[in-house]
């Protein structure tokens, strides 16, 4: 072998290069190559090097390094490690690839015999950087006379990490060289110790022979001493024993023999008996990350597509024994990613059968009865009992959890290790062993008794696995009734959507209800037409109801029901609650009662939003976070993209090139760059239409996210080079779709006023700098900024002024200051229509915190004065918007815009631009989005988060007759179901109104209430005479009140002793409401802050000043 020079080379740089980690490490930085290794590598393999922490970056690099050909490491050393200066690695090791040291020698040698006696292990490996970092510090921590423990489950992976770590050179020389395995598994007799302690003395003295005429125990005591006397001399003072696969104590205390020790073990009672003072625990979890599951997919698959073994990565579980079974399988064709877990893996069965065989024959039939519960689900520890039929459950529990069979909960609860699950055995006394669990809970009398409104005698097991079991019962009648009293009753419903948990962990969901109930759906209905009535409507109904139950923890599923529309779940609630004569319940029902479906974020607030294609949604979360989510309620893919290395605000997102891509503006000035490609996958025929196929419950926990992903480029870096470090105020994006050859530009605006161009590389996934000189605007803070006509920039920086830019000779243009607002601009958007005149124009829609400004662009062949061709034009919306605007949206139409004010949602028909919508909720808005469904019913769905709640709401708009739109739960007074309803003394809001924060209550417990209409509504219970409490309904009836000129509001409401109502308004008026009489105020025109009566003739009145402190005033009349 010659190096380039001529040099014979007695070691290849691929066996040398290993030798020289720890030196790269301290010394190298693998940005330095980046350039070169993407010449060298497939994308994938290097994206995944720098999407890592730095410090990893070296191993994974080596790792990559030490797979592939001889010349390909050689070219890396020679070529691209000596052109960047690193001449003091470059020479190191090519000296020791031509006169390699002693060290180098015996690390060579040791690792080619590992490789070679470990096959498998050396074609399949995927390296696992965390555990591997944390049990190498271990060993080279360990001296003699100390342990180092690696536990995990079956199938944790735990003898390849031990391969993986101890082939390194560091960890080898800390050995000296010298490391000695041993595989204890069938050690349990002292016949076996003596074996095995023979064939580790052969190991390290093999010219060594001890007679055996003697019983075993004195043989052993005399190998051991032989042992410990030759591991005392220098040449084995530093050397490893490695025991792999240990069962019990007595094989640790059989080789305690004064060395190292590295051990293996699943077993709980060597772990334990282990002291931490005397040995370093390494908890192995069974669990590859998704680029792990891809690396492995790719060695059993090496000409599969990239794309494909990212699909791939996603199979839906993380043990790595499992995933070779799988890669394998799917490998030789006998199975696919959608099939395998049909298909009977049978050498791991028999690996699994073969790990039970340490159980006795009891424990085992007991063991083999808990494939009866769901695969993950949290057992409680006291139906065991029951289904063991043992006074003490947790004896046999004890022993499972000895062997790693079973993991054991502080909630008295246990799970069977995921590995096992795959048995798949069939319980014969399945449907007896259920029908014990079902009759445990005592369902009848839980369910039918009057004073439990929160069935709090239950437990999560049963409110997340009653239906498995209740599905297994023989009795078709008992099991009918059973599955309506459980799933239909509103208790039920809410306690199990209240304890379920979303994917990122947020508490309250209803998607495994929704789940659960299409895939219980015919036991529930047994072919009768009023149970599928009823079914079909509940799952509408949870979707709406979900924010008002989740939001608050007094309120109650069964009163929200009571108070929907009549129709089969307001009858079901109705009958429900007569089990309840001590409670009053409401049931007065209308628009004020606005459904929306939400997104629950936990502890989260939500910054931006966007409603992607496929029904999935991507967040911007207050944790500086992207949270990516399927919200079909049929799918449960969710991930987490976040930048730990860089975390900032995110005040600006968009996604480009068909959705596969995602930027995102940080408040740091950072400009970051996301796949979303592989995220997002197709989904399948049957998960649409009306009535989406879903997966039957397995029973499973909730799906949770993966590990964060992180960003695919930063963006700065590409610009930084040419320009130096500054900061990105704003960006703008160019897709143009109008031409054959599509093509992608991204433009970027400094906190200096500069304007960059970049390309997109589709090739290679990222933006380039492009041959576009940079335009210096020298508008400081430019916040938005876009491209007209294919030659203007319009440029809006925080100074509150409009400028326009020429971008081929790079030209201000601007003819006069544009200062439309002094206010703060909040979105810049832009659309194309062609008006009436048959002429093309460029619309764009600037939002100010007051008023909206529209500017239109007319197209033209050729363009000598921008202002020539433009109009600017004040929406004369200014008089109709409620409160100060926050941000907002345009549809992707042009026609409707969505405002988010400080008091809720205002949507503006700009074809008709007096047409208003308002939600029924105030609310700060503080992000929106519109997607448009392109249904001829359906047209938008609207995504908007509100300052200080924890969802993301999910509107829907219609259209109507009229062609206008309306809210989803807008209730049409024309329908024909509705012309039969006494809808006299209903609850009834118009959709543009809602009820504002200005309430009282009196003592009888009356509650008025006023609108923004400035009506006052009265709220008031009333008993029935004649059947009692059962019939009790509330009452609502609407108070009158002066027409007031427009912008006059009420601010301050009393309700007097005698009935008398008496409201202070906005300009110091206050009226008898009761009476229609305006009282006495001195002539005072600041806005009422409060009143209380003091008796029929006085009141006491607090005013609010303008820029002063309130004052008080009594105000008399009579």
């Amino acid at each position: 072998m010659n190096s380039p020079n001529g040099r014979e080379l007695k070691h290849s740089y691929r066996d040398i290069i290993p030798v020289f980690l720890m030196d790269f490490k301290k010394d190298f930085d693998c940005k330095d190559v980046e350039e070169t290794l993407r010449s060298i590598f497939k994308k994938e393999q290097v994206d995944a090097i720098f999407k890592s922490p730095a410090i990893y970056q070296p191993y994974l690099l080596f790792w990559l390094l030490r797979e592939q050909p001889p010349d390909v490491v050689q070219r890396f050393v020679e070529d691209d490690i000596n052109r960047i200066n690193y001449d003091y690695l470059m020479s190191a090791i090519r000296d020791e690839s031509r006169n390699p040291s002693s060290s180098t020698e015996s690390y060579i040698s040791e690792r080619d015999l590992l490789y070679n006696d470990n096959q498998k292990f050396s074609k399949y490996n995927v390296p696992r950087i965390e555990p591997y970092l944390e049990l190498q510090k271990a060993l080279l921590e360990l001296r003699p006379s100390r342990n180092v423990a690696v536990e995990g489950v079956l199938g944790a992976g735990k003898q390849w990490l031990v391969l993986d770590v101890c082939s390194s050179f560091a960890v080898q020389r800390k050995m000296d060289f010298k490391i000695f395995w041993l595989n204890v598994r069938d050690c349990r007799s002292p016949e076996n110790q003596l074996q095995l302690l023979q064939s580790f003395l052969h190991q390290i003295a093999p010219s060594l022979r001890i007679n055996f005429d003697q019983s075993v125990a004195v043989h052993i005591e005399r190998v051991k001493a032989e042992l410990r006397h030759i591991l005392k001399d220098k040449p084995f003072k530093n050397c490893l024993l490695v025991l792999r696969n240990v069962q019990n104590k007595e094989t640790w205390k059989a080789f305690n023999l004064g060395c190292k020790i590295l051990l293996t073990t699943r077993h709980k009672s060597v772990v334990d008996y282990l002291s931490p003072a005397t040995t370093t625990h390494v908890n192995l979890r069974d669990a590859l990350t998704p680029s792990e599951t891809e690396s492995l997919f790719a060695k059993y698959m090496p000409t599969v597509p990239h794309e494909s073994l990212k699909q791939l990565s996603n199979v839906q579980t993380t043990n790595p024994l499992l995933l070779s079974f799988i890669a394998e399988s799917i490998r030789d064709g006998i199975c696919t990613l959608d099939n395998w877990k049909n298909i009977n893996f049978t050498k791991l069965t028999t690996i699994i059968q073969k790990s039970l065989k340490e159980l006795d024959p009891s424990d085992k039939e007991l063991f083999e009865k808990l494939f009866i519960f769901p695969r993950s689900a949290h057992i409680p520890i006291k139906l065991l009992g029951l289904v063991w039929s043992v006074a003490d459950p947790m004896t046999v529990v004890n022993r499972f959890y000895k062997y790693s069979l079973v993991r054991k909960h502080t909630d008295q609860t246990i799970t069977l290790s995921s590995i096992y699950s795959e048995l798949n055995l069939r319980v014969p006394n399945e449907a007896a062993l259920s029908q014990k669990i079902v009759d445990s809970y005592d369902i009848p009398r839980l369910f039918n008794q009057c004073n439990d409104t929160t069935l709090s005698q239950l437990d999560c097991y049963f409110f997340g696995h009653i239906g498995h079991h209740l599905s297994k019962v023989s009795d078709k009648t008992k099991r009918v009734n059973l599955f309506r009293m459980i799933f239909l009753d509103f208790r039920f419903l809410e306690q199990k959507i209240r304890n379920d948990t979303t994917p990122w962990n947020a508490r309250g969901s209803i998607l495994h209800t929704l789940h659960v109930i299409k895939s219980y759906r015919e036991e529930i209905v047994d072919n009768e037409s009023h149970y599928r009535e009823l079914v079909s409507a509940l799952l509408v109904f949870l979707t709406k109801a979900e924010e008002k139950l989740i939001s608050s923890e007094f309120t109650s599923l069964l009163r929200i029901a009571l108070m929907s529309e009549e129709g089969p779940v307001f009858n079901e609630a109705l009958r429900q609650v007569q089990r309840f004569p001590d409670f009053v319940w409401f049931t007065e029902h209308g628009r004020f009662h606005q459904h929306r479906e939400i997104i629950n974020l936990g502890q989260d607030e939500v910054r931006h939003a966007i409603y992607l294609d496929n029904d999935y949604c991507l967040m911007a979360l207050g944790s500086k976070e992207l949270l990516l989510t399927d919200v079909s309620l049929t799918g449960d893919k969710t991930y987490l993209l976040s930048d730990e290395a860089d975390p900032s605000d995110i005040i600006e997102m968009r996604v480009f090139n068909k959705q596969m891509q995602l930027l995102t503006l940080h408040k740091n000035g950072s400009l970051k760059l996301w796949s979303l490609r592989d995220l997002l996958p197709r989904r399948q025929l049957s998960d649409w239409g009306n009535c989406p196929t879903v997966r039957p419950p397995r029973g499973d926990q909730e799906p949770k996210h993966s590990k964060p992903h992180r960003s695919e480029q930063f963006v700065n870096n590409a610009i930084n080079r040419f320009v130096g470090s500054k900061c990105i105020s704003s960006f703008y994006l160019d897709e143009n779709v109008r031409t054959r050859d599509y093509s992608i530009q991204l433009h970027v605006a400094f906190d200096d006023g500069d304007i960059c161009i970049l390309n997109w590389d589709d090739k290679d996934r990222k933006f380039i700098k492009s041959q576009t000189p940079i335009l210096p605007t020298k508008q400081t803070d430019i916040r938005y900024f876009s491209k007209i006509l294919n030659r203007f920039y319009v440029v809006w920086s925080k100074k509150c002024n409009l400028t326009f830019w020429n971008l081929q000779n790079a030209s201000d243009v601007t003819e006069k200051q544009f200062e439309l607002e002094k206010s703060k601009a909040l979105a810049m958007e832009t659309y194309f229509e062609r008006l009436d005149d048959g002429v093309q124009y460029t619309i764009m829609m600037i939002i100010y915190e007051r008023s909206v400004w529209r500017l239109k662009f007319k197209h033209t062949d050729y363009c000598n004065h921008l202002t020539d061709t433009l109009q600017v034009e004040l929406l004369p919306l200014s008089e109709t918007i409620p409160a100060t605007v926050t941000c907002g949206k345009l549809s992707a139409d042009g026609r409707y815009l969505i405002l988010g004010t400080l008091e809720g949602i205002v949507v503006y028909d700009l074809k008709f631009p007096y047409g208003l919508l308002r939600s029924n909720v105030s609310e700060r808005i503080v992000c929106l989005d519109v997607y448009d469904l392109h249904d001829p019913i359906l047209k938008y769905i609207v995504l908007c988060g509100a300052k200080g709640k924890h969802f993301l709401h999910i509107h829907t708009l219609r259209s109507t007759d009229t062609d206008a739109i309306t809210w989803m739960h807008h209730v049409d007074e024309s329908d024909d179901q509705l012309k039969d309803r006494n809808t006299k003394g209903r609850a009834h809001l118009e959709p543009n109104v809602y009820l504002r924060p200005l309430l009282e209550m009196c003592d009888d417990g009356t509650l008025y209430a006023v609108d923004s209409r400035a009506r006052i509504h009265q709220i008031q219970a009333i008993m029935g005479q004649s059947a009692g409490r059962r019939q009790s309904i509330a009452n609502w009836t609407t108070i009158p009140t002066p027409h007031m000129e427009s912008g006059k509001h009420i601010t301050a409401l009393c309700a007097g002793q005698e009935g008398t109502i008496y409201a202070g308004y906005n300009n110091g008026l206050i009226i008898n409401i009761s009476d229609n009489k305006m009282l006495p105020n001195e002539e005072i025109k600041d806005s009422v802050d409060y009143l209380k009566e003091i008796n029929s003739q006085r009141l006491i009145a607090s005013f609010r000043p303008g820029f002063h402190h309130n004052f008080l005033l009594v105000v008399s009349w009579g």
